[in-house]
C-alpha cells in the first residue's frame, strides 16, 4: 500500500458510537423488578392450601410467605433507577420539567385506561349501576 495514499473520511453513525457505562440500559434490573411484583402478587393472590404436603406447595408456600420483600426490592430500585436518571440529566437546562413530563405522558394514559376499562365494565355488569356514584369515585368528589 503506498504510505501516500489518501484514506477517505468515515462516516460514523449513533448506533456506532459507544455510550459510557452509565448510560447504558441494564436488562437484568426489569428482571429483578418484574420477579419483585410477581413476589408482591404471590404474596397478595396466592391463596396456597395448607392442609396439602406436597413438597412443591410447601416450597410456593414459602416463597408466598416472603412476598413482602418484593415491595421493598421493587421500591429500592425503582429509586436507584430515577436517582440515575436525574445524576445523568443534572446539568440538563430543565431536567425537572423533562422528568415530570416523561413521567406524566407514561403514567397518566395507563391510569385513565383503566379508568375507562372499570367504567365500561361496571356499566355492562352490574344492574345497580349509578354514574353519580362512580364520577363521585372517579374525580374524588
Amino acid at each position: 500500500m503506498n504510505a501516500d495514499a489518501v484514506v477517505p473520511p468515515v462516516e460514523i453513525k449513533e448506533e456506532m458510537v459507544m455510550r459510557p457505562k452509565a448510560q447504558r440500559h441494564i436488562g437484568a434490573l426489569d428482571g429483578i423488578r418484574g420477579l419483585a411484583v410477581l413476589m408482591v402478587f404471590a404474596d397478595h393472590y396466592g391463596d396456597i392450601a395448607l392442609h396439602n404436603h406436597s413438597a412443591i406447595l410447601l416450597i410456593a408456600q414459602h416463597i408466598k410467605a416472603t412476598g413482602w420483600i418484593g415491595v421493598d426490592f421493587f421500591f429500592a430500585l425503582s429509586g436507584y433507577l430515577i436517582t440515575g436518571i436525574l445524576w445523568r440529566t443534572k446539568h440538563d437546562k430543565h431536567r425537572a420539567r423533562n422528568f415530570y413530563a416523561k413521567r406524566v405522558l407514561r403514567l397518566l394514559p395507563v391510569y385513565y385506561g383503566v379508568w375507562a376499562f372499570l367504567l365500561c365494565y361496571v356499566a355492562m355488569h352490574t344492574s345497580l349501576w349509578q354514574p353519580r356514584v362512580f364520577l363521585a369515585y372517579l374525580f374524588y368528589v
